[in-house]
């Protein structure tokens, strides 16, 4: 454009609410070389279909659509730099913010999402989407949640992003009927919370790294329903004073949920591991680690299905218990 816009405001008063843009839209951000918050405060509300790139992305197009015109014209070439920090940043610095909204069908390329400081509430988040991508070599931050998608909805979502530095749940789903929501980028935080996802599967194949010290915090819960698997050798507890791990009513996929480590806080923790009613063709397994809890160390109720714990397990406390399993 001979003149683009200074700011997302022109384009965020309510999505499709605005006039300026509109389903199937292409937003080419150019990298924001002011402070941070300058240009691209104020959050996004995403419309179908649309694609949001970053300047490193680069910026093709097809004017004419296929077969017709002279085809894809590259107008700015991709940088070849995959670092995030060349990434223009996309936030919203109001209190309860949201930065990125995300609408059914939409592409995010090589656009930071909530950048911790600037007092977003959630980094990305979508109501009742259906199908999105989230590409990689982008940051996920927020001063709250990093991605929450809620609502019911089915489809396939797609997130690649890097999530790290949020102090609510890195990563949220809940209420997805069908379909899978695949995470294949770092996830870093305080926890993981899946809940009534009966009939989705959600996979996390990036690397989790998850720390609470929040007594009423569970680092990875996974609730009422769904198929979960998360397979990285590198997936890791460290520090939690909750619950450490709590299934409850869900299916391990065939993959299975693993972590390399899972350890306690130094003053110990409430549980350490808990299942109840969990079914599918995966187990959980625990490689190494160290848990003092003052509740239960390993609690396997209802028929759950297999678990290998290779953490170590101790108890504080006169009522407390090791590994407790009932109703095999």
């Amino acid at each position: 454009s001979h003149s683009p816009f200074q700011s997302l405001a022109p384009l965020t008063t309510g999505g499709a609410a605005d006039g300026l843009d509109g389903a199937n839209d292409v937003i080419f951000l150019g990298a924001d070389s002011a402070a941070p918050i300058a240009a691209y405060d104020g959050g996004i509300v995403l419309e179908t279909n649309q694609r949001l790139l970053g300047e490193p992305f680069g910026l093709s197009i097809d004017p004419g659509g296929p077969g017709v015109g002279p085809g894809v014209q590259t107008l700015v070439a991709p940088s070849g730099n995959p670092d995030p920090a060349t990434n223009p940043n996309v936030r919203n610095s109001a209190v309860g913010g949201v930065g990125m909204t995300l609408a059914n069908g939409v592409e995010v390329q090589r656009v930071n999402a909530g950048i911790t400081g600037a007092g977003s509430a959630t980094g990305i988040s979508g109501a009742a989407v259906t199908t999105a991508t989230v590409g990689p070599n982008l940051l996920v931050q927020s001063n709250t949640d990093g991605v929450s998608l809620s609502g019911a909805a089915g489809g396939n979502i797609s997130v690649a992003a890097t999530i790290a530095g949020n102090t609510g749940a890195a990563v949220n789903v809940a209420n997805r009927s069908s379909g899978t929501v695949t995470f294949s980028g770092p996830v870093g935080g305080t926890a993981v919370t899946l809940a009534n996802n009966a009939g989705g599967f959600v996979v996390f194949s990036g690397a989790l790294n998850l720390a609470n010290a929040v007594t009423a915090v569970t680092a990875f819960s996974a609730t009422g329903g769904g198929t979960i698997t998360a397979t990285n050798a590198a997936n890791q507890i460290a520090g939690f004073a909750g619950t450490g791990i709590s299934l409850n009513a869900v299916n391990i996929g065939a993959g299975g949920v693993s972590f390399n480590t899972v350890s306690s806080a130094g003053g110990g923790a409430a549980n350490g591991i808990l299942l109840t009613n969990v079914g599918g063709a995966g187990s959980l397994t625990v490689t190494g680690g160290a848990i003092t809890a003052t509740t239960r160390g390993l609690d396997v109720d209802d028929n759950s299905g297999n678990v290998t714990l290779g953490a170590s397990l101790t108890t504080s406390g006169a009522s407390a218990r090791s590994v407790e399993v009932t109703n095999r």
